[in-house]
């Protein structure tokens, strides 16, 4: 009996040992690397972290609770505009956006536009989706326009005024790119009795009344647009739409400069 206890006690912590020993290096190894991409798994985000993640996703080696896509700017929409312009929309209230927006002019030699990718978050980087944008700006729109949308461009438009070269026309443009055009047309059409109020955020001005009761149409290059003219100088809310695009302005130079550069034969285009 003594000589059983004598060896069964030595045993009985060796086997304790291993065991301990296994649990511990298998319990205390840390998870695995996360791959790039959503996180559906227990997986450490980054060599330095030692916080393990199941849910989320691991975008250049940092955890988001955003689709790793958001970390990326705004794709061009239109090749020869493609200039990226972030502008800080963290926390920011709608007037210090504009005001940073209008600030970001002087990066436009001459007229020229630029895609402005509006910067809602660091560590890792997240710019405003359509969404955003619309909240943003306090913008109300057709609902299949924004259900239909594969993606956007807001564009930044400067163009020095004759005679008054410190103060150039600065103006934005919405470019919007639908799943389905077959249906654009009525919705534009529909959406012109309410677009002026809709939009008026979008505006770098303080609109008043249009100087138009209704939209009017015009043809310049081709292209068939509608317009109303506003009570501020080279001021207008306008649209067209080229193929999938929609293309919505704040003035007719604006908006004539994103639909020439669509075609780059077409004067007055951007260069590529």
């Amino acid at each position: 009996m003594k000589l059983g206890l004598m060896f069964g006690v030595p045993a009985a912590v060796v086997i304790l040992g291993i065991f301990g020993f296994i649990y511990y290096r298998f319990r205390a190894a840390p998870p695995p690397l996360c791959a790039e991409g959503p996180i559906n798994e227990e997986c450490r985000c980054g060599e330095q972290s030692e916080e393990a993640k199941n849910t989320g996703f691991c975008c250049d080696n940092l955890w988001a609770d955003f689709d790793c896509a958001l970390t990326k700017a705004p794709q061009p929409l239109i090749p020869s505009i493609n200039g990226i312009l972030t502008i800080n929309a963290e926390e920011s209230a709608l007037d210090q956006v504009i005001s940073n927006i209008k600030s970001a002019e002087a990066n436009i030699p001459g007229e020229g536009a630029r895609i402005i990718a509006l910067k809602l978050a660091d560590s890792p980087s997240r710019y405003a989706t359509l969404d955003d944008v619309i909240k943003i700006f306090g913008i109300v729109m057709p609902e299949n326009l924004k259900t239909d949308n594969q993606t956007f461009n807001l564009i930044l438009y400067s163009k020095p005024i004759e005679g008054s070269p410190l103060t150039p026309e600065t103006r934005l443009v919405l470019v919007l790119s639908q799943k389905n055009k077959s249906s654009l047309e009525q919705t534009m059409s529909d959406w012109e009795t309410t677009m002026l109020e809709d939009t008026k955020p979008m505006i770098l001005g303080e609109p008043a009344e249009s100087a138009t009761p209704e939209f009017i149409s015009t043809v310049y290059h081709n292209g068939f647009f509608r317009y109303k003219n506003l009570p501020i100088k080279l001021t207008t809310i306008n649209y067209t739409i080229y193929q999938n695009l929609v293309i919505l302005g704040t003035s007719k130079n604006s908006i004539f400069y994103v639909y020439d550069s669509l075609n780059p034969n077409n004067p007055g285009a951007a260069s590529p």
